[in-house]
């Protein structure tokens, strides 16, 4: 085998390092984004767990609807 075959093998490798680089600093941003978002989800989601529980069922059906909507903007949130 000559240089040919070895240079060819060189390309071949630099480019699966360059791609897999790229994709552990994709993955990276990704994770950071969802990290960054934790303590603002965590805080939102211990806000709603600490609100009083209607007893009227008026109330109940307009705390769950609130509360259901609230954690649909959340979803969205944590999700991007």
């Amino acid at each position: 085998m000559g240089f040919g075959g070895e240079s060819s093998f060189l390309m071949i490798c630099d480019h699966l390092i360059l791609w897999f680089v790229q994709e552990i600093d994709s993955f990276v941003q990704e994770f950071l984004l969802v990290v960054n978002r934790l303590p603002s989800c965590i805080s939102t989601l211990q806000s709603l767990s600490k609100r009083p529980v209607p007893a009227d069922l008026e109330r109940l059906r307009e705390f769950c609807c609130v509360n259901e909507a609230r954690f649909q903007q959340l979803r969205r949130y944590w999700l991007g």
